[in-house]
């Protein structure tokens, strides 16, 4: 015989139900486990930006050239008017919501590291 055990903390009452099952398959039991907890709600968070990679550089110079002839007199919002103009013109800002569950207690930068790193197919068979 074996001891097999259900950790849970007391005061959560997190274990709604326990199911034992003998299939045979060794000398241990199959415990399924039923648990009264919910997943952590997804955080939804906005985020703007700008594809700057696709600007035609050639195409943004002559327009940034164009605007400075026919602007005067400079100071610092003028021209930071005239910059996000043409920027908004050659990489629109893009909004994009992004959804993230926060992570378990348990979760730590070495577990973060070993799931970057990638096993070769090859040296799992």
């Amino acid at each position: 015989p074996t001891l097999d055990w259900v950790i849970s903390p007391v005061e959560k009452n997190c274990v709604k139900g326990i199911n034992v099952l003998d299939k045979d398959i060794s000398d241990h039991y199959l415990l399924i486990v039923d648990l009264n907890i919910k997943r952590p709600r997804k955080e939804i968070k906005t985020v703007n930006s700008r594809n700057l990679n696709d600007i035609n550089l050639h195409q943004f110079q002559c327009d940034f050239r164009d605007a400075l002839a026919i602007s005067s007199p400079f100071n610092i919002e003028t021209l930071n008017t005239i910059m996000r103009n043409i920027l908004d013109d050659h990489a629109p800002v893009k909004k994009r919501e992004l959804s993230h569950r926060p992570v378990g207690r348990w979760f730590n930068l070495e577990i973060k590291a070993a799931k970057k790193k990638k096993v070769p197919t090859a040296t799992l068979r």
